[in-house]
């Protein structure tokens, strides 16, 4: 479950939901919400993060998929104090990040980004672009795609089928 949303029945167009419910007695509906399965990928040397695959939603924001990137365990994290616990593979090295520092990019080019060697240093190259936290992903379940509304700036980018993340360790 993604989100809980509580109406009163005058909002409610069945005329069921109306009848049905009552105090003591709610009527509870389930929704699916439109969503593709996107791989997260981490290209930082030695971080210890890894690929994983995520939820995408339609309207979903950067703050929501950094939440379930961290409900599904592909970033270890304290939900409630939106910290990150990082652990080295030998157990020595604990530490704390700010989920703040969790940056998403998506490559410029989403058809060709992929399969390309990345240089060095791919933030400051032009492969990637950054995705702000003003803006939403939208979903076309029938087309298969996803692209990321920038909010203030109006760029739609297409994200493909790959998002690259960052963690700042610093």
């Amino acid at each position: 479950m993604d989100y809980l949303t509580i109406r009163s029945t005058d909002e409610s167009e069945d005329e069921k939901i109306k009848e049905e419910c009552c105090p003591g007695n709610p009527f509870i509906g389930f929704s699916v919400q439109d969503y593709l399965i996107i791989s997260v990928k981490n290209v930082q040397p030695s971080s210890g993060y890894f690929s994983a695959n995520v939820r995408v939603m339609e309207g979903d924001n950067i703050e929501n998929v950094q939440n379930r990137m961290k409900r599904e365990g592909i970033v270890k994290g304290n939900i409630s104090h939106f910290k990150i616990y990082l652990a080295c593979a030998n157990g020595h090295y604990n530490f704390y990040a700010d989920v703040k520092k969790l940056e998403l990019f998506c490559y410029s080019d989403p058809q060709l980004g992929p399969r390309a060697i990345p240089p060095e240093d791919i933030l400051k190259s032009d492969m990637l672009t950054k995705l702000n936290g003003s803006g939403v992903f939208h979903v076309d379940s029938e087309k298969q795609t996803i692209s990321f509304d920038a909010g203030a700036t109006g760029n739609v980018i297409t994200v493909g089928s790959q998002l690259i993340y960052f963690v700042d360790l610093s």
